[in-house]
């Protein structure tokens, strides 16, 4: 038997080839009748934007194995965010100075089990971007690469 056989057996009979409990990947049963499970949030990735583009549109993303609901809160930073619509969960916000801010997004299942998650959007100022690289339309500060157009 080789290493790879080996470990595909190993992976199969030891439980991880049905993913631990008899589940498929992002919690879906296909079996039914199995226990509910608890909705997994991703907020998505940190990002930054540049003023004037003043709106993103989120990354975030759930798994679970029913319907759920989605709400998204402001946890900090200054007022005059807007969203798009904070019970989707790939929401655009948009900002109407810079700062930093972060948001939460909470996931709710049928049964009320839920999980949250949380992520940063930086917004700059143009002229706040003090280093630049050598090419006329990417900066970077923080140790982030930005974009004149906001986009990186």
């Amino acid at each position: 038997m080789s290493l790879m056989q080996a470990l595909t057996w190993w992976w199969f009979n030891m439980g991880f080839g049905n993913y631990g409990f008899g589940t498929t990947p992002f919690g879906n049963d296909e079996g039914g009748g199995g226990e509910n499970t608890v909705p997994i949030a991703y907020a998505g990735s940190s990002s930054a934007i540049v003023l004037p583009t003043n709106s993103i549109k989120l990354d975030s993303s759930y798994t679970d194995d029913g319907a759920v609901t989605v709400q998204w809160v402001k946890i900090s930073g200054d007022p005059g965010t807007l969203f798009d619509d904070d019970t989707i969960i790939q929401p655009t916000i948009t900002f109407t100075t810079a700062g930093t801010y972060i948001f939460q997004v909470t996931v709710t299942d049928g049964e009320a089990l839920f999980d949250t998650d949380q992520v940063t959007i930086v917004v700059y100022n143009l002229e706040d971007i003090p280093v630049n690289t050598g090419k006329k339309d990417r900066f970077v500060r923080d140790n982030i690469m930005l974009y004149k157009n906001g986009i990186f």
